[in-house]
């Protein structure tokens, strides 16, 4: 597990679920991943500046959001984060790289 410095546990995103707390001044984006399909039976990630992407399973939308993340990572973002819904309804925050965040 890792705990980045620009992360608080103390503070819950009442959105997504997963808690964290970003330090001002920093630039940190959360891609989220449901455990279960939208309304037509796929899964959607926003890709910035370009609206979003459509999957027809969760693996698939899980990848291109990893893949996603790593690129963002690279440019001017300080970093990306997966929020993954597990089987149990619970949000749980990874990085990049698909390492939990404490």
């Amino acid at each position: 597990m890792v705990t980045p410095s620009h992360l608080d546990r103390s503070f819950t995103t009442r959105k997504i679920g997963c808690a964290c707390r970003i330090t001002p001044g920093s630039e940190v984006k959360l891609i989220e991943i449901p455990f279960r399909p939208d309304a037509t039976r796929g899964w959607t990630v926003p890709v910035p500046g370009d609206g979003e992407k459509r999957f027809g399973s969760r693996e698939q939308a899980l990848a291109f959001a990893v893949n996603l993340a790593k690129v963002q990572r690279t440019k001017a973002v300080d970093e990306s984060y997966l929020c993954v819904e597990g089987a149990d309804g619970q949000w749980r925050l990874f990085t990049a790289d698909l390492l939990p965040v404490k």
